[in-house]
């Protein structure tokens, strides 16, 4: 009995000794329940609602998921992406395991964590052998935020970053559109947000070159205007487009051409306001 005892002692001691995974992070369900656990490290496929098409999106890169029938996600550089999670289908790690839950029945996800190890404290055991002197490292080197990364490595054909302050940005961004004759639709300051109404494409040129005909496409514009590190500020350009199928009916559709047309318009037209 006593070395059945010992046996089990042995087994608890050892299992205490081990790294303890605790997940700060958070997925509040829509029934009220809280998940403590993490994204699984795999691609998560977002069917983007702009007409951008599926977006793979690294779980390590995304810091906020705001569940629906179209979930929003937030990425470290300050981006939002909306849209459908293919497969409906989000993989978490909890501590009791990986299971796959419906992004529909989700509220919303933090992504913040952490690791604590716990040891038990044993008896002493015998004096261990003397340290082999350390050996000299090289230091590391010193990582940047992401946000600042993102305002020094280039922009993308869809952003562009500048050194002026967000207000200053978006009223800039107002006065651009207001330049172009669009209409807004939605403007959101708190997030940065600012849609515009549906309108009839005009460009005879880029229509041609597409193989459009005149009063088939219409679009819509959709921009975000971020926070940056050190006074920056980023601007996010998203085209919609879609096709006339029949009197009341359209679809999503791609018009690269009349995509390059609008931002070139649209960037020009913003670099103008902000340096008149």
């Amino acid at each position: 009995m006593n070395k059945k005892l010992l046996s089990f002692c042995s087994i608890i001691i050892c299992l205490l000794s081990f790294p303890i995974f605790t997940f700060a992070s958070e997925f509040k369900m829509s029934d009220g329940s809280l998940i403590k656990g993490e994204l699984k490290e795999e691609s998560i496929k977002v069917k983007a609602s702009l007409g951008v098409g599926v977006v793979n999106l690294n779980p390590k890169d995304i810091t906020s998921i705001v569940g629906g029938e179209k979930v929003e996600i937030w990425l470290r550089d300050g981006s939002l992406i909306k849209g459908e999670i293919v497969g409906n289908a989000l993989k978490l790690k909890a501590a009791f395991g990986e299971f796959i839950i419906d992004p529909k029945l989700l509220v919303k996800f933090e992504a913040t964590t952490t690791i604590a190890e716990t040891t038990t404290t044993a008896k002493p055991g015998p004096a261990a052998p003397a340290p082999e002197p350390a050996k000299e490292e090289k230091p590391a080197k010193e990582e940047k935020p992401v946000k600042e990364e993102v305002a020094t490595k280039g922009d993308s054909p869809d952003s562009k970053t500048f050194d002026l302050p967000s207000n200053t940005i978006w009223q800039a961004v107002l006065s651009a559109l207001n330049g172009m004759g669009e209409k807004t639709d939605k403007v959101l300051k708190e997030s940065g947000q600012i849609t515009t109404e549906s309108r009839e494409y005009t460009d005879a040129k880029a229509l041609s070159t597409g193989g459009f005909g005149p009063g088939q496409i219409k679009y819509g514009l959709q921009m975000f205007v971020i926070s940056l590190t050190e006074g920056k500020t980023k601007v996010n350009l998203n085209v919609s487009f879609k096709k006339k199928k029949m009197k009341l009916l359209s679809e999503d559709t791609e018009f690269p051409e009349g995509l390059k047309y609008l931002r070139a318009v649209f960037y020009e037209r913003l670099e103008k306001v902000i340096t008149p």
